[in-house]
């Protein structure tokens, strides 16, 4: 099975994926403020669960060849944080940021495509 579309929409998706919890989604201080409600960092449609295997299989070989690749896919698209957190949790300034989440992308696009993968050295 290939999975066809943008290699962004599908890490996004991705990310939704791991990240859905059935309804268990509340913030811990909800009882305390009413007014508060919860805001999905992951919102809209995610993969179905057979694509969504088929990407996890292919960070699984990512994470294998490339960790630092593998952990600012993760913090990015399933962890949801932003360029900026991604670089104070990885103490990777912005430039390798950009550089390391534009390898990744095609890591995964030729993991997906291909079964081939990035190698940084």
């Amino acid at each position: 099975m290939r999975i066809a579309g943008d290699i962004k929409t599908i890490a996004k998706r991705y990310g939704i994926w791991a990240n859905t919890r059935t309804g268990t989604e509340y913030p811990s201080i909800q009882p305390f403020m009413r007014e508060v409600g919860y805001s999905n960092r992951h919102q809209g449609e995610p993969l179905s669960d057979d694509a969504a295997m088929i990407v996890h299989d292919c960070t699984l070989k990512m994470r294998a060849v490339t960790p630092d690749l593998y952990n600012v896919f993760m913090h990015r698209y399933v962890s949801g944080l932003e360029p900026a957190q991604v670089c104070k949790e990885m103490k990777i300034g912005s430039k390798t940021y950009k550089c390391y989440i534009y390898a990744a992308l095609q890591s995964l696009k030729l993991l997906l495509t291909e079964n081939k993968c990035i190698f940084l050295a």
